[in-house]
């Protein structure tokens, strides 16, 4: 497959990742525009990185532009798909519950799929090339659900931010209370989807799960990355 990367606000590391990934599963990274001033030729899928700045109209356009080069198009990291870091501590201070100026990428263009994590592992995005090309729909569902619907947010909103919606039938980890993809505990305690492997706390970027049988989210450290979710063994039904 053809693969082009589109970096937006974000530091570089997704980039690296994919490059890595790229070379290990033989895809062509075409485009990036890391190296490339020009536009995103014609490719099979494009990744993007970063967050927008929701006052940055020329970010939004070439982001727009962009999308219409691919024929599937993939938010790469957290701060693409949810906001992430870039959304939660924004000017290094600490993690805040909301920030109405930087967006996900995914709200500025429709997206097939979202890899979290921060930044997500090249073994991570090598699976998901993989299961990409031969096709695979339940190992691609995961991240065809975190992919989401953020189209409906806006800079002005005093409620929380929505992102994915899930069942809880289809779903099982996960509360997606103000955009926060760790564990609902009502959910997992009462039907026993909880293993205690301790997965999502080693997984965690931000040091935000501690585990005690069952985990517990420090709502202060979290930043809504889903890495959680997409490493539970238990979050999607077999």
């Amino acid at each position: 497959m053809r693969v082009a990367l589109l970096s937006l606000m974000s530091c570089g590391s997704c980039a690296e990742n994919l490059e890595l990934a790229c070379r290990r599963t033989g895809h062509e990274l075409a485009w990036s525009s890391l190296t490339d001033d020009g536009e995103v030729p014609d490719v099979d899928v494009l990744f993007v990185e970063g967050a927008v700045d929701f006052e940055d109209a020329e970010a939004q356009e070439r982001l727009e532009r962009a999308v219409t080069s691919a024929d599937t198009v993939v938010t790469l990291g957290s701060c693409a798909a949810t906001g992430g870091f870039a959304r939660h501590a924004i000017g290094m201070r600490e993690p805040a519950r909301y920030h109405f100026t930087v967006f996900p990428a995914a709200k500025f263009a429709g997206t097939d799929y979202a890899i979290p994590g921060c930044p997500p592992t090249e073994d991570a995005i090598a699976a998901f090339l993989r299961a990409l090309e031969e096709g695979d729909e339940d190992r691609l569902e995961p991240y065809r659900v975190l992919s989401g619907d953020f189209h409906g947010l806006a800079p002005d909103l005093p409620a929380p931010v929505r992102g994915p919606e899930l069942e809880v039938e289809d779903v099982l980890l996960t509360s997606n209370k103000d955009l926060c993809l760790g564990c609902d505990l009502d959910v997992i305690e009462r039907d026993l989807f909880c293993v205690g492997c301790g997965t999502c706390a080693a997984a965690c970027p931000a040091r935000a799960i501690e585990l005690d049988e069952k985990p517990e989210v420090r709502q202060e450290r979290c930043i809504r990355c889903g890495t959680c979710f997409v490493v539970c063994p238990r979050s999607f039904r077999p």
